[in-house]
Order: C-alpha cells, then structure tokens, then sequence
C-alpha cells in the first residue's frame, strides 16, 4: 500500500488542462450527457464543491475527476477540489459503485417541495427538457426549477394525475403538458383535463374525444427522453389547440412530421 497525500487544491481551467494530460486510457472516454450537465451546472452557479475528489493512482494516472476538469476548461471557472494522489490503480474499479441519489430524493432531503418529491421531480424534468433544448437535465438544475416553481408543479401534478393513472404513461409527461398550457390559460388547462378524463358530453369532432381516443388506443406516453416527450406532447398540443379555437377533430395522428407549440 503506497502512502497516500491529499491536498485542497483551487482548480483553474490551467490546472485542469494539466491534470488531464494524465487521463487514464480506461477513463477516457467520458459521458457527453454528464459533461454537458456539469457545464450548465457550472455556467449558473448550481455546481456545488461537495468534496468529491480528483484522484490519481500511484502511477500518477488521473482516474477519477475528468469530467468535473473538462467542465472546468470549458467554462473557466475555478472551483476548490479535494486531490488525492497514491492510490492503487485497482482502485479504479471502486469508483462510482454506489447508487447515486435521485433528484426527488435530492429534493426530500434538502426541503425543495413540501411534498410529491418524484412527481414534481419528474414533471420539472421534462418542463426543462421542453424549454431549454436540454436532452438530460442535471439534478441540480431539476432541484433549483421545483424550489423556484413549485406551486405550479402541484398545480400540473393535481390536475394530470388523473389522466396519468387513467390512460397510463409517464406523469411527466402528462404533468409537463399542464404546466406548460398553464401558462396560457390555468382555467381552460383543468377544464381540458377534466373533460380528457371524464369525458362527458363530449360529441364526435371534439377535440378532446379524438385525444381521448388516441391514448386509449396508442402506446403509453413516455418522458424518458427529449424525442420520446416531444412526441407525447405534440397530440396533446394539438388537440388543444383545436379545441380552445372551437375546430374540430376526429382524429389524431400517431406520428406528426411537425411539432405544434400550444396557443
């Protein structure tokens, strides 16, 4: 066992251009989607120096850290790290094993919402995905977007879930869907949610009834991805806005070749 030396260091895109010159071949290929997060995270003050390290083996190898270094050379920040250097390069294998927390548990922890940790987690998850041409948000920025709107999340989790357990699929993706349409009209958005889970009166050509039908008969809505919420969004989307003009439909297509942005 080699002695180990660790040290606090202030880490500037200089020192993370040179700590990387000593990437590991196995640790090289890194993860776009947690670099990109970790950028973001950096750009708006939500990267958070929580003690994780930056760890070279024996060898003097870099292999954990890199992509907390690369998001420092992009950014230009400067953030204060803990450096530990001696390790056994076995050690690599160690690393990251654990099970990392969700945001919703992130949330509950940190006293971000009141309640529906997971629901509003996943409905902001997607509002972000929609909004900021995001393909995965960090849990950070998932974290700071319910702490700031949480009202309205509770508002769009109360009004989807219904329509969530009704027809089956994602409550991000039903809950996104009202939070956006919120923002047009709160009154219409439940008088919409109320009329796809009820669905009475509601004659042929109404808008409301073709959706109604379209997720009876289609696939379950997902959210797992930025495409996958895009395409569960669009027919909602577009049934509403049918039905807030007064036009009718009868039917909704499965596949759009177009997105339709609410009115």
């Amino acid at each position: 066992m080699t002695a180990l030396n660790v040290s606090v260091e202030a880490i500037n895109p200089k020192i993370a251009e040179e700590y990387l010159r000593f990437n590991s071949a196995t640790n090289r290929r890194g993860n776009q989607t947690r670099l990109k997060q970790l950028i973001s995270d950096m750009k708006n003050g939500r990267f958070i120096e929580n003690g994780d390290t930056i760890r070279f083996d024996h060898t003097g190898r870099l292999i954990d850290g890199q992509h907390r270094l690369l998001a420092i050379l992009a950014t230009g920040v400067t953030a204060t790290m803990v450096v530990v250097r001696g390790l056994e390069a076995e050690a690599m294998r160690t690393i990251d094993t654990g099970q990392a927390r969700t945001a919703a548990q992130l949330l509950k922890i940190t006293g971000g919402a009141e309640s529906n940790h997971a629901t509003l987690a996943a409905i902001a998850r997607a509002v972000i995905m929609y909004r900021d041409d995001q393909l995965s948000p960090s849990k950070p920025e998932i974290v700071e977007f319910v702490s700031r709107h949480e009202d309205e999340l509770q508002a769009a989790a109360h009004i989807s879930k219904p329509a969530a357990k009704l027809y089956g699929g994602a409550i991000g993706a039903y809950g996104s869907a009202a939070y956006i349409l919120q923002d047009v009209s709160a009154a219409d958005t439940r008088e919409f949610f109320t009329a796809l889970v009820e669905g009475a009166g509601l004659a042929p050509g109404n808008p409301v009834l073709a959706l109604r039908n379209f997720l009876t008969s289609s696939k379950p809505l997902k959210a797992s991805s930025k495409y996958a919420l895009l395409d569960s969004l669009n027919p909602i989307f577009k049934s509403w806005n049918k039905w807030r003009t007064g036009e009718s439909l009868r039917r909704v297509a499965v596949k759009s070749t177009s997105f339709t942005e609410p009115i």
